[in-house]
């Protein structure tokens, strides 16, 4: 059986507790020891990478990058291996996340930004993706010259993808709502398609001021 390594982004729930894996394991026909499990904080690209890293040197198969506050559905896993193997281990599989709405969240985006929406039976193309709920097949990371070639995206791009596209990489949306979450988070204006550009400028600017001020608090404490 292939092994899967999760790799959670965020604070997993206390209603979980200490197995992140328990929701995922909800209609897996794979063996326990094929799952394993890492944490790393949110929004934290350097401990991402390491992640990757030593999954892939650990040997793992896949690659699942999953927000820790995802919900699951069933089977979703199996969801997941079986369109791979129908897309011969070649293309990087997104999952669609819904809020408590049914509203699309997060999975795969168009080039202008927007959401694709899942087919229910068959895995359909995007150019741009959320990480919030992504399969990766092991052997998709020796077509980048770097993990950040997945890992990073630019203020330009609505999303993931852009350094994947230009290796020839297929980006698919798997079918289905593969994953809920019990609120509608904040999408920062710099994210939004339908922003005005100067807007997600200053958008943008802010975080960066953020994201460091972050980093130098975390350097001195």
């Amino acid at each position: 059986m292939a092994k899967v390594t999760v790799i959670f982004s965020g604070t997993v729930p206390a209603a979980v507790g200490q197995d992140p894996l328990r929701p995922w394991r909800e209609g897996f026909s794979g063996g326990e020891d094929s799952l394993e499990a890492i944490r790393v904080p949110a929004d934290h690209p350097e401990s991402l990478r390491a992640a990757c890293q030593q999954a892939l040197e650990a040997g793992s198969d896949f690659l699942l990058l999953a927000d820790a506050l995802l919900r699951p559905a069933p089977a979703a896993l199996d969801i997941f291996l079986e369109n791979d193997v129908f897309l011969r281990h070649q293309a990087i599989l997104v999952g669609t996340v819904a809020g408590p709405d049914g509203q699309l969240l997060f999975g795969g985006r168009s080039r202008r930004g927007r959401l694709v929406q899942p087919d229910p039976t068959i895995p359909v193309p995007c150019h741009f993706f959320d990480m919030s709920c992504v399969l990766v097949p092991a052997g998709v990371f020796s077509r980048f010259r770097s993990p950040d070639d997945l890992l990073r995206r630019t203020f330009w791009d609505f999303g993931y993808g852009q350094k994947v596209a230009m290796a020839g990489v297929p980006r698919m949306v798997a079918p289905g709502i593969l994953a809920r979450m019990d609120h509608n988070p904040l999408v920062p204006l710099w994210q939004d398609p339908e922003t005005p550009l100067w807007r997600r400028v200053l958008s943008y600017v802010d975080s960066l001021l953020r994201g460091a001020l972050k980093r130098i608090r975390a350097v001195l404490h």
